[in-house]
């Protein structure tokens, strides 16, 4: 099942389609999107409903959801002298059953009352075509936005199709949402009109609808502030949000409610995710990691959607900031990428054309939502639990645009530490250095060389590549989680060694041919194995000399070449004699010496420099094998 899936994890087409034509407005090469996008345009919702008559059956409704509201907090009174008397895990478990049967009865009113709302604009709709006297008004009405839920299956047109020509229309309509997520409503028919008016498409209002709730900060309150104390009046919550604030309603159910005082058909959808803080191959066997999102009927199709995972909060330590980033990878998601964080309970809102198992759905890699934005792909059938073969090894191959880098860290799996202690080093190993990150052309490989028998998580990052500019102002960059794996070691033949201590990031010459333009034309790959000419005398303790060329497209001024022996402590700048240098030929050729002794693990580091008044930026790092 999972090489069936292997097609939704390779990099998407870029924006390339879109062109510029002779009037200067963006027109795409085919008109697919444009016929996708305005196949449900219709009148506003002003043309034929009014503001007073939505704003009359909310209100009715709210009457109604007022007394429901009341019901519960009545019976919570009558219930606080019995509470009270419990011990504390009797009072979590009837207070969990309490909440249970609150939430499940405001689903069963807000699914009446989204009925009502759709019933009620299909019905003013009808008759607005009618009065309008085409006598083929009833044929309008049948092309025009479904009065019932459309039968369920995977979408004729993927997001890429959807997305083509919208560009600038989306920018538009984001716009209003932001503006009015800061704003503060009584009516939800006051809410949606203002969001959706001058939209007559259905992509333009699931769209407004969707990133207001990603801008909307909601407050979560408690209902013990309307419990009765001495000078407390209070009644019941009466705020627009409450459901969702008092933890009665999911922004899942709320959605569904914006998007019925739109006209738009959304059903919830419950389900597991693969939240946060989930764990590579961990079992879905209780209410863990339950979770609920929505499908919305637009562009034709039923599309998946997950507003409340819409803004990402990314936490930088280095920088000390917590960052906001808004994440469009949850608006209309392909069932084939979407499958990969949530599956649902039923399997008909797979949405796709061969469904998986629930154990299928624990089997599958942990892609996040950021693995589909920086375009990557997995090479081969990778699964969530990686087993090292009996060297130790295992390994896990990315496709990636060439604008992007990578970092990783590695820890042992139940514990959570990052250093491992080894015989003949100096202290704890930091385990990442037993991992060998590389990049030749599109593929990224990481390869882990296990030093013992054990569990590990391996979590791999991304970022856009960093300039040289961006590098001499030594500021962080800014990673972000793409994926996790579990790797198992069920024991090795010998130990593995850890890599030398070098500079992090990748092996091989492949970040200063982006970095700095320096090509290699001696050593292409990032592992060399050398071994001394057959008629030098062995006995003899001479350094092996290595010779080194790249070409440089840039010009760079100075350059430092540092040698590590796998064991010693990395040099410093000021540190212990060199066993390297280089020579500039021609202003154009980069000639390195090496001399290595004829035995050992070495790294080298490459660093440069374009101005004298500059910082060294480092370059590249090669791993020596020298073996007699």
């Amino acid at each position: 099942m999972l090489s069936s899936l292997k097609s939704s994890t390779t990099p998407m087409t870029s924006r390339s389609s879109i062109l510029e034509t002779s009037g200067g407005k963006r027109e795409s090469k085919h008109f697919q999107s444009l016929q996708i996008f305005t196949s449900y345009a219709e009148p506003g919702l002003n043309e034929f409903l009014t503001r007073k008559e939505q704003i009359e059956l909310e209100n009715k409704q709210k009457d109604e959801e007022d007394r429901l509201y009341r019901k519960f907090l009545e019976g919570r009174r009558e219930e606080e002298e019995k509470i009270k008397n419990m011990d504390e895990e009797e009072r979590e478990v009837y207070l969990f059953q309490l909440n249970r049967d609150e939430r499940s009865k405001v689903i069963k009113l807000t699914e009446k009352h989204c009925k009502q709302m759709m019933d009620m604009i299909y019905r003013k709709k009808m008759a607005y075509f009618e009065k309008g006297g085409d006598e083929d008004w009833k044929a309008i009405l049948a092309r025009s936005y479904p009065r019932d839920p459309p039968e369920v299956e995977p979408p004729v047109y993927n997001k890429e199709q959807v997305y083509e020509n919208n560009y600038d229309v989306f920018e538009e309509v984001d716009a209003t949402a932001i503006r009015i997520a800061h704003d503060d409503y009584k009516l939800f028919s006051n809410l949606v009109r203002d969001l959706i008016e001058g939209y007559t498409s259905d992509l333009e209002k699931a769209r407004v609808l969707f990133r207001y709730m990603t801008e909307r900060k909601f407050s979560h309150e408690s209902w013990f502030l309307y419990y009765p104390e001495e000078g407390n009046k209070r009644g019941a919550p009466t705020q627009l949000m409450r459901g969702v604030e008092f933890g009665l309603e999911t922004k899942a159910l709320l959605f569904k409610r914006l998007c019925a005082y739109a006209g738009l058909h959304c059903s919830v959808i419950k389900g597991y995710s693969k939240a946060t803080d989930y764990l590579p191959g961990e079992e879905f066997v209780d209410s863990s990691y339950r979770n609920s999102w929505n499908s919305v009927f637009v562009a034709g199709g039923w599309r998946l959607i997950q507003a409340n995972w819409g803004m990402m909060s990314v936490n930088n330590k280095m920088a000390r900031e917590t960052r906001q980033i808004y994440q469009d990878h949850y608006f209309l998601t392909d069932p084939d990428k979407f499958i990969f964080e949530f599956y649902p309970i039923d399997e008909k809102w797979q949405l796709m054309e061969q469904s998986i198992t629930l154990q299928e759905f624990e089997d599958l890699p942990l892609l996040r939502s950021t693995f589909f934005h920086y375009n990557l792909g997995l090479e081969g059938n990778a699964a969530s639990v990686l087993d090292c073969d009996e060297l130790g090894q295992a390994r896990v191959r990315i496709l990636a645009p060439p604008d992007v880098s990578f970092h990783y860290e590695v820890s042992f799996f139940k514990s959570g530490n990052t250093a491992v202690t080894v015989e003949g080093e100096m202290g704890k190993v930091p385990l990442g250095r037993f991992l060998m990150m590389s990049t030749e052309d599109e593929m990224t490989v990481f390869q882990f060389h296990a030093p013992q028998k054990g569990t590990y998580l391996l979590d791999i990052f991304c970022a856009v590549s960093p300039t040289y500019e961006q590098c001499l102002t030594e500021e962080p960059i800014k990673y972000v989680n793409i994926c996790r794996f579990k790797l198992n070691c069920h024991g090795v033949d010998k130990p593995n060694v850890a890599l030398p201590d070098c500079a992090p990031g990748e092996w091989g010459p492949t970040k200063a041919v982006k970095l700095i333009g320096l090509i290699p034309l001696s050593h292409l790959y990032p592992v060399i194995n050398a071994a001394p000419d057959t008629n030098v005398n062995l006995k003899e303790e001479k350094p092996l000399t290595l010779n080194m060329e790249f070409e440089m497209t840039k010009l760079m001024l100075d350059f430092v070449i540092r040698l590590h022996k796998n064991g010693d402590r990395p040099y410093d700048e000021r540190g212990k004699k060199r066993d390297a240098r280089y020579r500039i030929k021609d202003e154009k050729y980069l000639l390195v010496d090496i001399k290595v002794p004829q035995e050992g693990q070495y790294g080298l580091d490459i660093f440069a420099r374009e101005r004298w008044e500059e910082k060294m930026v480092h370059c590249c790092k090669y791993l020596i094998n020298c073996d007699v």
